[in-house]
């Protein structure tokens, strides 16, 4: 189970530290980025999971 998020230079996120538990909620303002942690967590799991562990999944949008 992931227990901490740390994000540099992704989408909308110039730094984000963000503590998880076994329930996360998102809560914000329209346009401030929760979409895009729900996106970076979906391409770490497609990371993890594409046979080539080499292969960074990128998600285009």
């Amino acid at each position: 189970m992931l227990t901490e998020l740390h994000l540099e230079n992704f989408k909308s996120w110039r730094e984000l530290d963000m503590q998880l538990g076994r329930v996360t909620g998102l809560f914000g303002t329209n346009s401030s980025g929760k979409s895009s942690i729900l996106q970076f967590l979906l391409m770490l799991k497609q990371t993890l999971r594409h046979r080539n562990k080499k292969c960074l999944l990128i998600k285009k949008n």
